[in-house]
């Protein structure tokens, strides 16, 4: 059995920026919006503490500090 896992990432005041492409017929508009939260969805098994690990080793290479204390099971 698996488990869905919802990352959440801050960042800086408005370093997030993410795009809505609405589509009506004839009429295509696309929308931005500036924040500071990121959203990352990830399905994995459970007992995953070693994903947490390994996600803020990942982010340790590109020299980002990232903090997995509110890593629950």
């Amino acid at each position: 059995m698996g488990k869905d896992i919802n990352i959440i990432l801050e960042t800086e005041t408005d370093s997030v920026t993410t795009v809505y492409t609405r589509t009506a017929v004839g009429d295509p508009r696309e929308e931005q919006t500036k924040g500071n939260l990121f959203f990352l969805f990830l399905s994995n098994e459970k007992q995953n503490d070693d994903l947490g690990i390994k996600i803020q080793k990942a982010f340790e290479k590109a020299g980002i500090t990232v903090d997995t204390t509110h890593w629950y099971d």
